[in-house]
């Protein structure tokens, strides 16, 4: 029995090493992802990187902007996350945090804060109130697009 309670304890332990350091990404990691999508042209993987305040008018914009091209036009949605690079994170707050990423071709001092927040894809919600995995996206809502002087700045 002491033993059975011992396997059942470690195997509990690994699901929850398991979760913590795969299924729970840290905000750089939505960053890429969504990166990756915009950059794949997947537009649903695209819009499920943004918290759902923001969801509706990303997808606006996206439609507002089908003929631009998404490598050169600073207009289009894809171009502010298709081309950046991380440089750092800073978490605020367990549920705020803010990505700093350059474009190639930015002054090292130079870059664009990402407002992050945490929140949950449409496909692991149940019931519309319970979220089966919470993650990291970008909260549109809160970005400016400024350009900062330096990556201390805030």
């Amino acid at each position: 029995m002491l033993i059975a309670l011992l396997v059942l304890l470690l195997m509990i332990g690994l699901l929850f090493v398991a979760w913590k350091f795969i299924v729970d990404e840290p905000p750089e990691s939505c960053v890429l992802r969504v990166a990756a999508a915009a950059t794949l042209g997947d537009e649903q993987a695209f819009l499920d990187g943004f918290t759902d305040d923001s969801r509706q008018m990303v997808a606006a914009v996206l439609a507002l902007s089908r003929g631009e091209d998404m490598a050169k036009s600073p207009k289009h949605p894809y171009y502010f996350l298709a081309t950046e690079n991380i440089v750092s994170a800073d978490r605020e707050s367990p549920e705020s945090a803010r990505v700093r990423v350059r474009r190639p071709g930015d002054d090292k001092g130079q870059g664009y804060d990402i407002p992050m927040a945490r929140g949950c894809v449409p496909k692991y919600l149940i019931m519309e109130k319970f979220c089966l995995a919470p993650t990291w996206q970008i909260d549109a809502k809160r970005f400016t697009g400024g350009r900062l002087d330096s990556p201390q700045a805030k």
